[in-house]
């Protein structure tokens, strides 16, 4: 073939194309459009073009602080005041606002529905008082006698029960005997203590019958009838 014909045919034009580029923020895998510019960024919620112009605005302006000496360049120094708070009461005020609100606990609060903590709270506060030198304890106060439990209405009121066993509870037994909730329930452990009922919510025992709420519900069976 001549060199005429070789001239006369088209010339054909080869390039090169990248078919997958890395988004230059994240890193991701983005493919390239068949025609126009290859993507610099991928587009997420969150563009990674504007996260990279933010990173270079950023840059620039700092780089201009820094020339005009308006960026501090060293370390910046803080003085820290270190406190260290005890972990408990050091002073006896304190010691007893917290025995306190220990004993608010126990009487409406959260511990009073807690009988598994009482028998280790009382070992401490037995042990607490058992250090106070005698001569600094208060007179021990007089105790009203208990009622006797012999012949009680509340006692009475249980007698009277079915079967043996009765559904209660300390308002309504209390309501029942004309007598306190207090005195019903103090009556209530004198017996279980002597073995003459048993106290219990289904299979479980219940050792202080005080710690219960006065409307929860328990069952009294009588073991021993007078």
């Amino acid at each position: 073939m001549s060199d005429e014909q070789d001239q006369a045919q088209p010339q054909q034009r080869v390039y090169e194309r990248p078919l997958i580029v890395l988004c230059q923020w994240c890193g991701e895998a983005l493919l390239t459009p068949g025609r126009g510019p290859a993507p610099r960024y991928c587009s997420r919620p969150k563009s990674c073009r504007q996260r990279a112009y933010e990173l270079r605005t950023a840059q620039a302006r700092a780089d201009a602080d820094a020339a005009a000496g308006r960026l501090r360049e060293e370390p910046v120094r803080q003085v820290i005041e270190r406190v260290v708070q005890p972990k408990h009461p050091t002073m006896a005020g304190a010691w007893v606002a917290a025995l306190e609100a220990l004993t608010k606990q126990l009487r409406t609060g959260p511990l009073r529905h807690q009988p598994h903590h009482h028998g280790h709270i009382a070992a401490a506060l037995a042990a607490a008082a058992a250090a106070i030198p005698a001569q600094h304890r208060p007179a021990p106060a007089s105790v009203a006698p208990r009622p006797p439990v012999e012949g009680s209405a509340v006692w009475q009121a249980l007698a009277k029960s079915p079967g043996g066993s009765t559904s209660v509870t300390l308002e309504r037994l209390a309501d029942a005997a004309r007598t306190s909730i207090d005195t019903a329930a103090a009556v209530l452990v004198s017996l279980a203590a002597a073995g003459e009922l048993r106290i219990h919510r289904g299979d479980k025992p219940i050792v202080d019958v005080t710690t219960l709420a006065p409307h929860a519900r328990f069952t009294v069976t009588v073991i021993r009838r007078r």
